[in-house]
C-alpha cells in the first residue's frame, strides 16, 4: 500500500502550507506510540489506536482493542472509507481525499492545536505494572542481586588470594569495583594488582604507597611547613586521581592548584619571605628574584666556595669574577667571526641544550679561543699559554725564554715585519747578566703584564700579592656562571627563537628575538644582569584570555614538585638581598 499524507502545517504566516511525506506499508498504523507510522498525541490515544488497511480496492479502518473513533462526526470502531470522509481522535483529524497517480491512499493530517507538554509525557511513558510483576519483589531482588556481584563476591575473590589459593575463574575479581581506567603509566607498573596502591581494603590511597615507586619526587612543601598549613591532611591522591572519565589527568593545571594557597595571606603567613600571587597579569605577579651566585671563600677541600643570593631583578648584579663587555663584541664594527668575518649573534656563543630551557656552559676552548689566543711571543706565533693556574702561566714562560736565550737552534720561524715609518721603534731590552737570570727576569716581566696589564687580567679578576714570591704572587679569581638564575622556574627558549609582541606586526627571530627582551648590546660589563622581568613577560602571556594574548597557567613555569639544578645550594647557604 503506497500512501501520501499531506499534513498542514501551523506556521502562522496566515497562507495554508502543507508539509508530504511518502509511506509504503502492508497496514498503516495509528497511535500515540513512537513507532506508529502516523503519531497522534491526545489524553484519550492509546499506543496502538486504529489500523488502515488496503483491501481490493477499498481502504478498511479498524479501532485496535476498544479504541472506538469517530468518522464523520459517528462513533464506530469499523468503518469502509470514502473519498471525504473525516477520522476524528482526540481532536485531530484526517481526512479521506483524492490520491494522486502512483498512491493507493492519499490522508490530509490536521493535528489537535491544544496538546500540551502532557500529552508528549504520555506518548513515552512505560508502565512496569502493565508486565504483571510485583515493584517490590523485583527491587529486593534486584538489590540481593547487586549486593551478591559487586560486593559479597569479590569480596570471596580477595580472602581467596589472601589465603594464598587462587580463585576459581567464575569468581568476580575486585577488579570490578574499579571506577574508571588507570592511567596507562600506572597501568603499565601496576597491571591489575589494585594492592599496589590500595594496600588497605576499604582505606585511602596513602602518601607511602606513592613514595614507594615515586622515590625522587620532591615535596612541595618540606614536613615543618606543612605541620604549620592549614590544610595540612593534603596527600598525594588529592591532587592526583585516578580511575576518572574519560581518560584520567593526573596533573592539575588549574591556576587554582596554587592560587588558592599562594593567593591566601592567612595560608602564606607560614613563609613569609614569599609573595602573594593571584594569577599572571600586572600587580598580579611579583616581581622576579634571581638566583645569583656569589663567592664565599674556600671549602673544607680548599676550592672556592659559592653561595646563593635571592636579588629583584632590577639593581641585581653578578659576581661571577669574568669581564665580558657584551656591546663591543655584538658591535660588528669592532668585532667579527675570525671564520667568515660575519657580525656576532647571541646564539654564536648561546647554544640551546635539548631541553630547550637552558644553555651549554661557555668555556674558553670552544667559545673563546678561536677569537682570543693565548700568545705572548710575537717571534713564537704557535707558542700559547695555558689557560689554567698562573703557576703553569709562569712554568711556561721561564721554560720558553731560557730556551729562546740558551739554545742557539731555538730560533722564530717568521719573518720579522718592517716597522712602520710613523711608528716609534721600539725599545730594544738589554741584560747584561747571565743567561739564565735574564730568563728569569723577561719571564717575570712578562707574567706582570699578562696579569695586571694585558693577557689574563683582560678577561679575569686578578688578585695581586706584591709581597709573596713569583709563583704565588697572581691569583685567578674563581670564575663560576650560572647556569639557572630561576631554578624553580621553566622558560621555553626554544619556542621564543621567533617572537611577535600583540602591539607590533613585525615578527622577530635569531638575534631580534634574543635582543627583545636580552639588551645585551647595551651591556658593558659582565656584571650586568640581563634578565627581563615580569613587566616584559605580561606584554605577551597572561593568566585571561584575551585578543592577541597567549595564555599562561602557572604550572606553565612553575612545576609543583621542585625540581633539582645544578646551582642549587642548601637554603642555609641561601640569602635574600633586598
Amino acid at each position: 500500500m503506497n500512501v501520501l499524507i499531506r499534513e498542514q502545517l501551523d506556521t502562522g504566516s496566515g497562507f495554508e502550507e502543507f508539509q508530504d511525506t511518502e509511506l509504503q506499508c502492508e497496514r498503516l498504523d495509528i497511535g500515540s506510540a513512537p513507532d506508529q507510522q502516523i503519531q497522534l498525541l491526545g489524553r484519550d490515544i492509546k499506543g496502538n489506536a486504529l489500523q488502515l488497511t488496503w483491501r481490493n480496492g477499498k481502504l478498511m479502518l479498524r479501532g485496535v482493542g476498544k479504541t472506538s473513533v469517530q468518522v464523520n462526526g459517528q462513533p464506530c470502531r469499523t468503518a469502509e472509507l470514502q473519498h471525504g470522509d473525516v477520522i476524528e481522535l482526540d481532536g485531530n483529524r484526517l481526512t479521506v481525499i483524492p490520491a494522486p497517480a502512483g498512491f493507493d491512499v492519499a490522508l490530509e493530517l490536521h493535528r489537535a492545536s491544544n496538546s500540551d507538554a502532557a500529552n508528549f509525557e504520555n506518548a513515552f511513558v512505560t508502565s512496569l505494572a502493565g508486565s504483571g510483576i510485583s515493584m517490590r519483589a523485583l527491587s529486593w531482588t534486584l538489590a540481593a542481586i547487586t549486593l551478591l556481584v559487586s560486593l559479597l563476591l569479590p569480596l570471596a575473590s580477595v580472602y581467596w588470594r589472601d589465603a594464598g589459593a587462587e580463585p576459581p575463574a567464575w569468581l568476580p575479581s575486585d577488579a570490578l569495583w574499579i571506577s574508571g581506567p588507570l592511567h596507562p603509566v600506572h597501568e603499565l607498573a601496576a597491571g591489575d594488582d589494585c594492592r599496589s596502591c590500595h594496600q588497605q581494603m576499604f582505606v585511602q590511597v596513602r602518601d607511602k604507597a606513592c613514595q614507594e615507586c615515586h622515590e625522587e619526587i620532591a615535596d612541595h612543601l618540606s614536613h615543618t611547613l606543612l605541620e604549620k598549613h592549614p590544610d595540612n591532611q593534603i596527600r598525594c591522591a588529592s591532587c592526583h586521581r585516578e580511575h576518572n572519565e574519560p581518560r584520567p589527568t593526573l596533573i592539575i593545571r588549574a591556576d587554582s592548584l596554587c592560587t588558592d594557597c599562594h593567593a591566601d595571606e592567612q595560608k602564606m603567613e607560614i613563609a613569609p619571605e614569599l609573595d602573594i600571587v593571584t594569577g599572571f597579569a600586572d600587580k598580579a605577579h611579583p616581581t622576579f628574584r634571581a638566583h645569583l651566585l656569589q663567592p664565599d671563600g674556600v671549602d673544607d677541600s680548599g676550592a672556592a666556595a659559592w653561595k646563593t643570593v635571592l636579588s629583584k631583578i632590577d639593581g641585581a648584579s653578578e659576581q661571577s669574577n669574568l669581564k665580558f663587555p657584551h656591546d663591543v663584541h655584538l658591535d660588528p664594527e669592532k668585532v667579527t667571526s675570525k671564520q667568515d668575518d660575519a657580525p656576532l649573534e647571541c646564539n654564536s656563543c648561546h647554544q640551546l641544550n635539548s631541553d630547550r630551557e637552558h644553555f651549554a656552559p661557555i668555556t674558553m676552548e670552544r667559545h673563546c679561543a678561536a677569537c682570543h689566543e693565548l700568545t705572548f711571543d710575537p717571534a713564537f706565533p704557535e707558542r700559547q699559554l695555558p689557560h689554567g693556574k698562573p703557576e703553569e702561566v709562569i712554568f711556561t714562560l721561564e721554560g720558553h725564554y731560557l730556551k729562546r736565550l740558551s739554545d742557539p737552534d731555538y730560533k722564530p720561524a717568521t719573518v720579522k715585519k718592517r716597522r712602520r715609518p710613523d711608528r716609534k721603534k721600539k725599545r730594544v731590552e738589554v741584560c747584561s747578566e747571565a743567561t739564565y737570570q735574564c730568563a728569569l727576569q723577561k719571564a717575570a716581566r712578562d707574567t706582570d703584564d699578562q696579569f695586571t696589564r694585558q693577557g689574563c687580567v683582560s678577561c679575569h679578576e686578578i688578585s695581586v700579592y706584591p709581597e709573596r714570591e713569583l709563583y704565588q704572587r697572581y691569583a685567578v679569581k674563581p670564575v663560576k656562571l650560572s647556569s639557572d638564575y630561576f631554578p624553580s622556574a621553566r622558560f621555553d627558549h626554544g619556542s621564543h627563537r621567533s617572537v611577535k609582541y600583540p602591539d607590533d606586526d613585525k615578527t622577530l627571530s635569531g638575534s631580534e628575538a634574543c635582543a627583545s627582551c636580552h639588551d645585551a648590546a647595551q651591556s658593558k660589563e659582565s656584571s650586568t644582569l640581563l634578565i627581563p622581568d615580569v613587566d616584559r613577560c605580561v606584554r605577551c602571556h597572561r593568566s585571561e584570555r584575551e585578543r592577541g594574548i597567549v595564555p599562561l597557567q602557572c604550572i606553565g613555569c612553575h612545576a609543583y614538585h621542585p625540581q633539582p639544578s645544578e646551582d642549587a645550594m642548601d637554603p642555609a647557604q641561601q640569602e635574600v638581598d633586598e
